[in-house]
């Protein structure tokens, strides 16, 4: 497991838990659209870190 799909199941992890202590609804939808954009954003590093790679063999 590389270091960018562990940082995504860490991410699930650390929304979740600043989702149980957001208070209002306001709160939900910022944490969910930061932690939305983060993931997105790692996952698109991975796959050009994939690509890559596989261009160079």
């Amino acid at each position: 497991m590389s270091y960018i799909d562990r940082r995504l199941i860490e991410l699930g992890q650390e929304r979740k838990a600043r989702l149980g202590h957001a208070s209002s609804g306001e709160q939900r939808s910022v944490i969910n659209s930061f932690y939305s954009g983060a993931k997105s954003e790692l996952v698109l590093l991975r796959d050009e870190l994939m690509n890559e790679s596989r261009s160079a063999s």
